[in-house]
């Protein structure tokens, strides 16, 4: 293992994470803390303030550098952390400037938490030795991140990469940015879980179980513990409202799969997120049907894979951003 030389620093809505990162891309002395988004800004950044300085004392390398990966958007120039989407009252923070002014003479760079993963992806994960990738994330909502001839394609205003919001089915549910159709109002967790609820009284009588239960109560997914963890357990038991899901699922994806190879033609596609742990309930049939459309006009599927690192992949590509830095400064 080399040396530690960076510190990697993931903020995200649920949790903090942090730790120091050889330029091999191996993690050690990881902290994970809890985010507690619903006690404010502040205390939050204390927390990785502390956090990051217990890394620093803790002996295990000499880091010159911090990379962070913030889990909402981030200014054109990475340096201010604009919104966070589930984190109330994060407005316009300077959290490169705060870092370097708490720890002086660190160099410190910032990208979102998308392109940090893709990044993390490209230079230590599934995508290593490509030179042009795309990564997308499945989770609470749909990112990803661009990569071309070996360099991070952010477009303009840091706006490339929003894969969650291409159309793959006009007219169809509306997505959290106000649209229609958008691919994260199909595929992301909290997606599958509402799709499962709206149809459920449509599988009353198919013996469903998972129906069963949605169709006991008052449809609240909270309320009922139906989130896209139960809905791929059930889809997993043979469910009937479970597989149905999971087919649109596998459809909406191989529409964006599609349009992804089609536009860009990478070498490869990795995808990441937390309902990537279930991929293989949808995943082989959404590449099978996008590659099937591909072959219409006599064009190739690109290698499409799972992330090599699903929950700390962010965290990997922050170190990446880091050494990156040290790199330009030398």
């Amino acid at each position: 293992m080399a040396k530690p030389a960076v510190v990697a620093i993931d903020i995200g809505n649920t949790k903090l994470a942090l730790a120091l990162m050889g330029s091999d891309g191996v993690i050690v002395g990881k902290q994970t803390i809890p985010t507690e988004a619903d006690k404010g800004v502040s205390q939050a950044i204390s927390k990785v303030m502390c956090g990051v300085k217990a890394l620093l004392q803790s002996g295990q390398g000499t880091a010159t550098a911090m990379g962070i990966a913030f889990g909402g958007l981030v200014d054109e120039t990475r340096q201010t952390a604009l919104l966070s989407p589930n984190f109330p009252g994060w407005r316009n923070v300077p959290l490169v400037a705060l870092l370097r002014e708490a720890f002086p003479g660190y160099q410190v760079v910032m990208d979102n938490d998308a392109n940090a993963a893709g990044w993390g992806e490209y230079r230590f994960g599934a995508a290593a030795g490509y030179r042009s990738a795309v990564y997308l994330t499945v989770s609470t909502g749909v990112g990803g991140t661009v990569i071309l001839d070996g360099q991070l394609w952010r477009g303009k205003a840091n706006g490339a990469g929003e894969f969650g919001h291409m159309i793959v089915s006009p007219g169809g549910p509306i997505c959290g940015c106000g649209g229609r159709g958008c691919l994260e109002a199909l595929v992301s967790g909290p997606s599958i879980a509402r799709a499962a609820i709206e149809q459920a009284h449509g599988f009353a009588a198919s013996g469903s179980e998972l129906a069963n239960k949605i169709n006991g109560g008052n449809g609240d997914v909270l309320g009922h513990g139906i989130d896209a963890r139960a809905v791929c357990g059930a889809a997993r038991a043979g469910d009937a409202l479970g597989l149905a899901i999971m087919n649109a699922v596998s459809d909406a994806l191989a529409v964006a799969l599609a349009n992804i190879a089609g536009a860009l033609a990478p070498e490869v596609i990795v995808l990441g997120g937390g309902v990537m742990n279930s991929a293989d309930l949808f995943l082989p049939q959404a590449v099978q049907k996008a590659a099937a459309h591909l072959a219409g006009r006599g064009a190739e599927m690109p290698l499409v894979t799972k992330s090599a690192s699903v929950n700390d992949i962010a965290l990997l590509g922050a170190g990446a951003l880091a050494l990156d830095t040290m790199s330009e400064h030398k």
